[in-house]
């Protein structure tokens, strides 16, 4: 004799909408879940790319110092400048060299530069003559963003730091030379206050 099997009963009604509720619940979930590792990573990689650029920037920044030569130049209007001064505007202006010269063209090295803070960024400026003619800007771009306030300090041979560059000799006059070390001294908005040594070539 056969037992009787009882009738398959499916969901009631509040057994199904308790159990959509559930998925939405847990859906939601997941995707606020998702959404916060989306923007963490987002966080992060900005933070990666702004360390790069800080990177490169001083990168550039130690490149150029590294190859300061003792040549001074001539400004726009035919004033002699020193090799390696702080100018009026704040700024670091010094004569470099390693200019590339991939198709060996009859040209200098040599080349003119200048760092100087201008609306919150570390813009480098360059020449390609190190003694300028009036009308020529040179070709400037900022290599660091975000910048408060900038300092620069100069190591002589005393072993003293100094604010200002060239220092004054005995006779009142300019003395020539490079330092032998420059301080970078930069308070930002990101990383507050920084400070960069950069040694230069004995002359």
């Amino acid at each position: 004799m056969k037992k009787r099997t009882r009738a398959q009963r499916g969901f009631t009604l509040i057994e199904l909408v308790a159990a959509l509720a559930i998925f939405a619940l847990l859906s939601a979930m997941a995707y606020g879940g998702l959404a916060s590792i989306i923007e963490t990573r987002r966080s992060v990689g900005v933070v990666q790319e702004r360390m790069a650029d800080w990177q490169r920037g001083i990168y550039r920044l130690r490149s150029d110092l590294e190859s300061a030569v003792v040549r001074p130049a001539r400004d726009a209007f035919g004033d002699p400048q020193p090799a390696l001064y702080r100018n009026e505007l704040g700024g670091l202006e010094f004569t470099t060299g390693g200019r590339r010269n991939p198709l060996q063209l009859p040209r200098s090295s040599l080349s003119r530069v200048e760092y100087l803070l201008a609306e919150r960024s570390l813009v480098r400026r360059s020449w390609r003559e190190v003694d300028r003619v009036q009308g020529d800007e040179g070709l400037a771009y900022p290599v660091l963003e975000g910048i408060d306030e900038l300092t620069w300090r100069f190591l002589g041979d005393s072993g003293e730091w100094v604010e200002e560059w060239p220092p004054l000799d005995a006779s009142g006059g300019a003395a020539p030379g490079l330092p032998r070390a420059v301080e970078l001294i930069l308070i930002s908005q990101d990383y507050g206050e920084l400070r960069f040594a950069f040694a230069l070539a004995p002359a």
